[in-house]
């Protein structure tokens, strides 16, 4: 058995465990919402492989048998295939790939939760501000986003990267999160415009309530909906767009090991030894399907008329 097996077996088991006690916890929930997430099974598979995922990220320590820069044998371990005690092989420079798409799981999530987490705050202040904030405020605030749309986000990064230093992992992820809140802002403003019709938001006003506690008292959480969604899946296409730049170089740099540049430093060996690029590749492709099932589940939970459609 790997080194890292037992670490494995209990990160798998833990976060089975966990998706099994949400959707208990959910299935007994009085609300609505929470049994149509547990009812869909994609949804529930994709919160179980995001727990997973995220469990090894934050263990990886105790998961992985080797650091991730660490070269075991140049002459004799270079390339060695999958096997024991290496599950997923080594790369050109004798390291562990297994240890090294681990502690990869720990930078591309942390980047992309980041930043997204980011993002989704700055869209939605900006959305809010935009639907409730009068017609001449949502003008300003909308040709700004209309001219964030119309740049391509990868030119921006670029820019940004090219005119200023080379930035840590801490910075790519608040560049990238800075540069990613636009079209979450046009869907809360959406949100935000169609409330602020209805008749609770009428009654608040006719009882005096200021701009800002109806905004932040019956605007805000009604668009929650919108803002998770878009959540999810801001993590998904953030992942992919730092892996992109770690591949172009742009990126997280090495030694620190992220999945880009590990297909980025396995590019000239898709022959003679493919895993160390399909190992990083399959758990990206993985981690955004299962986000992606996770947002699609959380659409389809907090959106009653897609519920009753499907």
């Amino acid at each position: 058995m790997s080194p890292a097996a037992p670490s494995l077996l209990v990160a798998l088991a833990a976060s089975l465990a966990l998706a099994h006690a949400v959707a208990t916890a959910a299935a007994r929930a009085p609300g609505g919402a929470a049994r149509r997430f547990v009812a869909t099974p994609y949804a529930r598979a994709g919160l179980a492989v995001t727990l997973f995922l995220t469990l090894i990220a934050v263990a990886a320590p105790l998961v992985a048998p080797y650091r991730p820069s660490l070269q075991l044998d140049i002459v004799a371990l270079q390339n060695r295939p999958p096997g024991w005690p290496h599950v997923l092989g080594t790369d050109l420079l004798a390291r562990d790939v297994w240890s090294r798409v681990v502690y990869g799981a720990r930078v591309s999530l942390g980047v992309g939760t980041l930043a997204a987490v980011l993002a989704a705050a700055l869209g939605t202040l900006v959305g809010v501000a935009a639907g409730a904030g009068g017609r001449r405020l949502d003008g300003v605030l909308m040709r700004l986003v209309d001219v964030g749309l119309a740049v391509p986000r990868i030119f921006l990064v670029l820019v940004v990267i090219a005119v200023g230093r080379r930035l840590g992992t801490v910075g790519l992820a608040l560049l990238l999160g800075a540069t990613g809140w636009f079209a979450t802002s046009r869907l809360v403003r959406a949100d935000v415009l169609s409330l602020t019709r209805r008749p609770f938001v009428d009654a608040a006003r006719a009882l005096g309530a200021r701009p800002a506690r109806v905004a932040l008292r019956h605007l805000l959480p009604n668009a929650a909906s919108t803002v998770l969604v878009s959540l999810a899946l801001g993590v998904a296409n953030t992942m992919l767009l730092e892996a992109g730049l770690s591949f172009l170089g742009v990126g997280v740099q090495p030694p620190t090991a992220s999945w880009g540049n590990m297909i980025a430093d396995a590019r000239d060996q898709l022959t003679a030894a493919p895993w160390s690029s399909l190992a990083p590749g399959i758990a990206l492709t993985v981690a955004v399907m299962a986000l992606h099932a996770l947002a699609d589940g959380l659409h389809a939970a907090l959106d009653p008329r897609r519920a009753t459609r499907t």
